[in-house]
Parts: structure tokens; sequence; C-alpha cells
């Protein structure tokens, strides 16, 4: 297995920081991975590897204004939430399809991930699709007290925090640092009943209608960020697709804990099989 840092372009010509790892094996497929919102693509390094020894070349990448991809001040970074998967979701599948215009390609979405394949024009290039603790984000889907922690989040903390410092310092709200314009979009989508909407608070559902590859989103039940409903809000997106939600439970496999972003760890490492089990690889 090679591991190669490299640079790849959005669709509007921003580059983006990207790790393609190759198998030596015979190609079985690639596989795209979406990152969780701010999540840097190292942190899926070790899951992308062990997909490599299973035959898969896999492409982990940042999105613009995240790791690698942050190029210069946060302060200045422009962007919207929306250019995550317009752009750059769409720019990574683009630079996959050509170089590997005969092979199978499928996209494991992690959290935002999974959202974001529902804004890619060229989505339907998608032999199947893997979520990850995929969910809408909209706040009144979760239960007490978690809703009135994600109010006070969305309508008093973020916003006094973006003014004061010209960015949202994630790393004090338990996430990732975002620039100001992709932290105030997607605060925008959170407030919404329709989550995924443009600026005017209109649905962005066109290419999530338009997806008809099998879906499986993996769901465990100790993770606070992706309970049951806000998972099903999502699948419901995908309005035409064949979907099946598989829930995981931790106790079940003999682990303390997966929550929402323990899939990718080595703890978890007996559950990655579950993805080719998913994806229906040949």
């Amino acid at each position: 297995m090679s591991q190669l840092d490299q640079d790849l372009t959005a669709r509007d010509g921003v580059p983006l920081a990207a790790t393609v790892f190759t198998p030596k094996a015979p190609l079985r497929g690639v596989v795209q991975i979406n990152s969780a919102t701010g999540a840097p693509r190292q942190y899926y390094r070790r899951f992308a590897a062990w997909l490599s020894t299973q035959g898969f070349e896999v492409v982990t990448y940042d999105y613009r204004g995240v790791g690698g991809s942050l190029r210069g001040d946060i302060r200045e970074a422009p962007g919207h939430v929306r250019d995550w998967g317009e752009q750059d979701a769409a720019g990574v599948l683009d630079a996959i399809l050509a170089r590997r215009p005969d092979t199978p390609v499928f996209v494991v979405g992690h959290s935002i991930g999974g959202q974001l394949v529902g804004l890619c024009d060229n989505a339907a290039a998608y032999a199947a699709f893997v979520g990850v603790a995929a969910q809408s984000g909209y706040w009144r889907l979760w239960e007490e007290p978690r809703r009135e922690q994600l109010r006070r989040a969305l309508f008093e903390t973020e916003p006094a925090l973006i003014a004061e410092h010209g960015y949202l310092p994630g790393s004090r709200l338990g996430m990732a640092d975002l620039p100001a314009g992709i932290a105030r979009s997607w605060n925008h989508w959170r407030r919404s009943p329709d989550y995924v909407v443009d600026d005017a608070g209109r649905p962005l559902r066109e290419h999530f209608h338009a997806f008809a590859a099998p879906m499986t989103f993996l769901r465990f039940p100790d993770d606070p960020t992706a309970p049951a409903a806000n998972v099903q809000a999502l699948m419901d997106f995908y309005a035409h697709a064949p979907r099946r939600e598989v829930v995981i439970d931790p106790a079940a496999e003999g682990l303390a804990e997966i929550g929402h972003f323990g899939f990718f760890r080595e703890t978890c490492a007996g559950l990655w099989p579950r993805v080719l089990e998913a994806m229906g690889a040949p």
C-alpha cells in the first residue's frame, strides 16, 4: 500500500489537501471519505489504510477552511457550508472519476459528510453510500436537555464568538475552528427544519432526490450527536434511494463505547468489515 499527499481541486479552483491510499493488490474500487464537520483527514488514516489492504484505493481530503486546506489566516478564509458539497466533495469525485474512469466508486460519509453527498450534481456516479453517524442537524430534533444546549449555542454562543473573533473558535465548544462564512451558514442550516437550505431558507433537495444508489446508515445508540430521529430525518432527504439503517450497539460488540467519532478508531477496527458489507463491493 502506498500513501501519497497531494492537492486536489474543488470545482471552483480552490486547492484541497488530500491523501490517496493505493493498494498493491488488484483494485476492487475507490472509496471517497467525506469527513465530519472540521475533522482533519488524518483522523481517518487508519481506517483508510485498512480499506486499502482490502483492495480499495481511498481518498481522504480536507474541506476548504479546514486542516491542510486552510491556506492563510482563518479570519480571511471565505466560504459557505454549501461549498463543502457543491464544490469540494463534487470536485474530489471529479478527480477520482478522471483517474479511475472504469472503477466503481463508493462514498463513506461521516456526520456532515453524509449530508454533502446530496449537494453533489455528480453523485449518480457513486456505486453505493455508507453513512457513519450521518444525520440531520436541525436543533429541534434532539430531546432535552440537549435541545436547550443547542438552542443556546446556535442563537447566543456561536454568533457572539464569531463576532468577537472573526471566526468560530469551535475548540471552545468541543468542535473544530471554522471560518466565519462557513460557521454562519452552517448555523443557518441548523436553525431550519429543512436543514440543508439556501440563504433564503428554501430546501435544497434536487440532488438528494436524484440519488438512487444503495444507502446504508450506521447508527450507534450511544451517539448523542446522531440519535435515531436525526438519522431518520437525513434518510428521508434521499427519498428515492434504497435505504437501510444498521444499528450497532457497542455493548453487543464488546466495546465500551462508539459514540460519534469512535467508529474510525482502532478500538472499533472489528466493525470496519461492516462497511464492505454495506458497500456490496465485488
